[in-house]
């Protein structure tokens, strides 16, 4: 019986994809499934604060479906003469919900909850697979970040969170720079210690006679080659 590594996100390996695309597209739908990232990535916490301008603190901020992501555009491989394995993709996030809470002191000083939908984010993404134990992320841009839509605020009355919303929208419309740094900073500083708690899990898939069964789970840790 062959057993043949596809990949697996713990970190990851190298794959029997015949493309980038594939080895990608593989990674992505392994995150949607994975338990360990559906628990701390699907819906994540922000501790640091922000300011949306002079007027508008957010603070307590978690974000909903970072999960949901699609490959946009090709993917690239390539192996360095250390052995380590480039990858280079682009990757979008759609229908991200954040919610925070806020403080608005202007004219009015006013906090309370805020709901935002965005409803796209799409990322560059450049990072190295060494061994079977490691991965490095090497570079993480913001490309483009469509106009978030307020979709909940509270805190004053029906009409005040009615205008406080469009407030809202249209200094968050004018700080686009500052949420991208923010975000870029969130990934930076989170990614590496995400990837290195991960539980390290291998999909593989057994064949018995030359007949691929249902795709298996072992627990990959220490694991650093296969045989026959």
């Amino acid at each position: 019986m062959l057993v043949e590594p596809l990949f697996f996100i713990g970190l990851f390996s190298y794959t029997s994809a015949k493309s980038g695309n594939e080895f990608v597209d593989a990674i992505v739908s392994h995150l949607r499934v994975s338990p360990f990232l559906v628990d701390s990535l699907n819906t994540t916490s922000y501790k640091g604060s922000f300011q949306v301008q002079d007027s508008i603190k957010m603070s307590n901020i978690t974000a909903e479906n970072l999960l949901n992501l699609k490959r946009v555009g090709d993917a690239t491989i390539n192996v360095d003469a250390l052995g380590e394995l480039h990858l280079k993709t682009s990757l979008a996030l759609n229908d991200i919900v954040v919610r925070a809470y806020y403080d608005y002191q202007s004219w009015l000083n006013l906090n309370g909850k805020i709901g935002l939908k965005l409803p796209s984010l799409t990322m560059d993404i450049h990072a190295t697979l060494g061994n079977l134990t490691s991965m490095t992320l090497r570079n993480f841009r913001v490309r483009d970040v469509s106009a978030p839509k307020v979709v909940d605020f509270s805190g004053t009355s029906s009409l005040f969170n009615w205008l406080g919303a469009r407030r809202v929208e249209m200094f968050i419309n004018q700080s686009t720079k500052l949420i991208v740094e923010n975000i870029e900073s969130f990934v930076h500083s989170g990614m590496t210690s995400v990837m290195t708690n991960e539980r390290r899990c291998m999909p593989l898939r057994k064949y018995d006679s030359g007949v691929a069964s249902e795709l298996e789970w072992i627990d990959a840790s220490g694991i650093s080659e296969f045989r026959d």
